[in-house]
């Protein structure tokens, strides 16, 4: 047995002696081509004779033997004494040496830059595995798409089945609560006094009008700052320091902090008028001696001794 495969050259298109054969002989040609190369391990193209090739091609005898015939007319084939021989078959089947193959690819190269022509075999397969890849692709994501589709469908499900069982568990959980006894409530929580919520935005409202008059405009920092000294001293202490801070001339939210401070640590100690309220000045009282020693009213201010 030879090769799986034989050379078949495209001139064979442009061939006259091709090109004159009726469609039954072409099919001949091409049979005996295939032949001598399944039988020829040589490579030379001789055939048995008529009767061995009309058994290998299924075709009676004489039919055959007038299509060699007219075959020959043509120089396709020849007969000798061993039987049919195919003309130029061992030289179209050697194998081509590189330099032959240099020289057909420099002709090709030539007639490309000179001539502007094109392998259109080359090209035709290019287009072709350009065609299956684009296809390919299309494939590949419409699958893709598909995919994703049942997964979100499956996500759905499950969320569906979850919410379902969340609302029956809420549900149950609803019922169990419905039949444990509230605990009553706590009679010593019920009797705590709590302080008026009117009676604190006045007294937050005093300590306002209170900065306004000593200290000067109110923005919303300070008064955020003044809620909370409202929360952590009383109200008397706040407006006592007001005080402090004027007699002293400190007229400043940072040195009555400190003097806060002081009396929380030191008890409440303060001995001065009362502040302005709704612009008007206290009632006139003898002026006492300071409290505090300048080094005090220093620590107090900046946080340190001088």
């Amino acid at each position: 047995m030879s090769d799986y495969w034989v050379k078949l050259y495209t001139e064979i298109l442009d061939d006259p002696k091709m090109g004159v054969l009726p469609d039954r002989l072409w099919r001949r040609v091409i049979e005996l081509f295939l032949l001598a190369g399944k039988l020829c391990t040589d490579k030379s193209g001789l055939l048995p004779d008529t009767k061995q090739l009309a058994w290998l091609l299924r075709l009676p005898a004489d039919e055959l033997e007038q299509d060699l015939n007219e075959l020959t007319n043509t120089g396709i084939i020849q007969k000798t004494n061993n039987g049919w021989l195919v003309v130029n078959f061992k030289k179209r089947q050697e194998k081509s040496d590189v330099s032959e193959r240099v020289r057909r690819y420099r002709e090709r190269t030539h007639r490309k830059q000179y001539y502007n022509e094109t392998d259109t075999h080359s090209e035709d397969h290019t287009n072709n595995d350009v065609t299956e890849a684009k296809q390919n692709v299309t494939n590949d994501v419409t699958q893709m798409k598909r995919n994703v589709t049942q997964i979100n469908r499956n996500r759905l499900t499950e969320t569906e089945t979850d919410s379902e069982a969340a609302a029956a568990a809420i549900a149950q959980a609803g019922e169990k609560s419905a039949k444990i006894p509230k605990k009553p409530p706590d009679p010593l929580a019920l009797e705590q006094p709590q302080e008026p919520k009117a009676v604190i935005d006045q007294d937050i409202g005093r300590l306002y009008r209170e900065y306004e008059s000593n200290f000067g405009a109110l923005t919303p920092l300070i008064a955020e700052r003044l809620g909370d000294l409202a929360d952590h001293y009383p109200r008397d202490w706040i407006s006592a320091a007001f005080c402090e801070a004027v007699t002293h001339e400190a007229r400043n939210l940072k040195y009555v902090e400190a003097i806060l401070k002081r009396w929380k640590r030191e008890g409440f100690q303060s001995n001065h008028p009362k502040p302005r309220q709704n612009g008007k000045n206290p009632p006139q009282q003898q002026p006492e001696e300071p409290k505090y020693t300048p080094e005090q009213i220093y620590e107090d201010l900046y946080g340190e001794k001088p």
